[in-house]
């Protein structure tokens, strides 16, 4: 069905953003107000350069944007989302449309509530691309099939192809997935890609090209008639990004959010961040840290 928009009403500033930066940083909150604001004392705290924060916030509780740093901005026009389908994706295009509409930046960034910066992050003043996974550094026998290039012609039938690989189907095939998804389909061919790439949400950074074919891409797809129940927040992005450094010889380097899909997705235990500070340079921030914003790793990054 096509996207629905919320009855929320928030507070909002009577004035949009301006300017030209070097990254907008763009969020989906769907936890309280209280959980907006720990997120932004935070990065406040790591995030070093010229940035926005945008965030698509679904809270049940009113939130003042007034309440937040200048450099912290909500979506106006948000829409319904449930987890595990497209109205995520559709909820990023949402904070990346009004980044696009509103101001001029160099790249883009994914985040959840989830995550939490633990070092300081200076951000690219160039096109740069992250979207590969840091998975490796925990299992350097993981099969990572699907976040390689795999060709354009195998939509449809890409979920099967990684199972006669030894793989998951990761989002190719849940519940139809990608592979059932032909609207989408015709819209990765009309723009000429040439393969298709799988890769985490959080901490994918992209050029705003990138972003904004996106915004241009998603408009179309807004009015499907139907709810595909599939992340394709976790192949979409990458693919742009993808055909972007195919185009402009840009490498593509891994995420800022590390999570160890293996062992720490739900990341509990302070000593465990102790650990990653000490022994992985890459990476800057963790995921998932628990809600609680009394857990002793809020407590100590916030």
């Amino acid at each position: 069905m096509p996207i629905e928009y919320t009855n929320l009403w928030n507070i909002y500033r009577n004035t949009l953003p301006s300017g030209s930066y070097d990254m907008v940083i763009v969020s989906l909150a769907h936890q309280n107000a209280a959980m907006v604001k720990w997120q932004a004392s935070n990065l406040g705290r790591y995030i070093k350069g010229s940035f926005l924060w945008i965030v698509h916030y679904n809270g049940e509780e009113v939130i003042n944007e007034n309440e937040l740093p200048p450099w912290a901005w909500l979506v106006r026009d948000t829409i319904q989302t449930i987890h595990g389908t497209v109205t995520l994706m559709h909820a990023l295009g949402k904070a990346m449309k009004f980044a696009v509409d509103t101001v001029k930046f160099i790249n883009c960034m994914t985040l959840t509530m989830g995550c939490v910066f633990i070092k300081e992050y200076n951000v690219p003043t160039q096109p740069t691309i992250c979207a590969e996974t840091h998975e490796l550094f925990f299992n350097p026998s993981v099969n990572l099939l699907h976040t390689s290039p795999i060709p354009i012609e195998l939509l449809g039938r890409t979920s099967a192809w990684l199972l006669a690989s030894g793989h998951f189907e990761w989002q190719y095939g849940r519940c139809g997935g990608l592979d059932a998804d032909i609207e989408t389909h015709a819209i990765l061919r009309r723009r000429g890609f040439e393969c298709t790439k799988g890769c985490q949400l959080i901490g994918q950074v992209f050029p705003f090209r990138v972003a904004q074919m996106l915004v241009e891409d998603l408009l179309i797809l807004s009015v499907r008639p139907f709810l595909a129940a599939y992340c394709p927040d976790e192949i979409l992005i990458s693919t742009y990004s993808y055909w972007y450094s195919m185009e402009h010889n840009i490498p593509i380097q891994m995420t800022t959010v590390i999570t160890d899909w293996g062992n720490q997705y739900h990341v509990n235990d302070i000593n465990y961040i102790y650990w990653l500070l000490h022994t992985k340079k890459e990476g800057y921030a963790v995921s998932k840290v628990p809600d609680d914003l009394n857990h002793p790793i809020r407590q100590a990054f916030g």
